[in-house]
């Protein structure tokens, strides 16, 4: 069959739940279904009272901030050879991250606050705080794994 409007990704929003958090109670294979289901939120379980911190991420970067994404992808190294970088995870997840959903449960003081540069961007000292964590790279690779079960046409568009 041809591409169509219907294999496109478009807009709309990715809610992701982090492994480290702990309101959860999955195994690690647990949580491996929830990533290959899409990020299916039933596959997951948690504990008694509690609720995570959902990160919400967009499933397409803006295009503004595309040509910054891709082109921290690949370098030059002294000799002229490409080089591929993994730099670019922390730029499409900072292009990518618009709402941090911190639970009632959580005191105020203690929220991790969403801030943002005039274009858009995750700041740089959250960002440099998510990556110290290792929030960046999941969050990736969860938004990775949602974008490809979407692409199949598993999930439904909205």
């Amino acid at each position: 069959m041809a591409i169509t409007l219907d294999n496109l990704v478009t807009g709309g929003d990715i809610e992701v739940i982090l492994k480290i958090d702990g309101a959860l109670d999955v195994t690690d294979e647990e949580y491996q279904e929830y990533l290959a289901g899409g990020l299916d939120e039933s596959k997951l379980k948690f504990h008694p009272g509690e609720e995570p911190t959902r990160f919400v991420m967009s499933r397409t970067i803006p295009y503004k901030h595309m040509a910054k994404v891709e082109n921290s992808k690949i370098s030059y190294d002294k000799s002229g050879e490409l080089k591929v970088q993994l730099g670019f995870m922390i730029e499409e997840v900072r292009a990518t991250l618009k709402e941090i959903k911190n639970p009632p449960s959580v005191p105020p003081e203690k929220h991790i606050k969403m801030k943002l540069t005039g274009d858009g961007l995750v700041m740089d000292d959250l960002m440099a705080s998510l990556q110290a964590t290792g929030i960046v790279t999941n969050l990736y690779n969860c938004r990775q794994a949602a974008l490809e079960k979407f692409t199949k046409g598993d999930l439904k568009k909205s």
